[in-house]
């Protein structure tokens, strides 16, 4: 769960949730969301919390979800649960400007994921 949320970024950067095929820009950060930071220039983020285990995810809905990773890298086949992923897990490499799909599920990193049903990873 997240603590406390420092910067030194300038006021037009943004923070951003995914919810029911919708972002919305939200400043202040809490536990269990995944969240897309918009920076307008090179900044600093500290965030101060406790570790989240795979399990504190929340539950999915059908459609798209954006997630986090827990504290650690974890291979989502091992974490699948009672989930059907249909697409993804896909992070935004921002160097290259593209959705890349991945296996693992790094700390630090958001994830798209598309499932069929509402499901629980774990």
């Amino acid at each position: 769960t997240i603590e406390s949320a420092t910067d030194n970024c300038s006021p037009s950067s943004r923070l951003w949730f995914w919810n029911n095929g919708n972002y919305y820009s939200d400043n202040n950060p809490s536990g269990g969301k995944s969240y897309w930071l918009k920076m307008s220039s090179d900044c600093s983020l500290s965030i101060t919390g406790k570790r989240l285990s795979i399990d504190t995810l929340p539950q999915l809905i059908p459609g798209w979800n954006l997630i986090g990773a827990p504290s650690s890298a974890v291979d989502i086949s091992s974490v699948i649960g009672n989930c059907k992923i249909q697409r993804g897990p896909y992070w935004f490499d921002t160097t290259r400007n593209v959705y890349v799909q991945s296996s693992i599920l790094d700390p630090g990193h958001g994830y798209f994921i598309k499932v069929s049903d509402t499901c629980k990873l774990g």
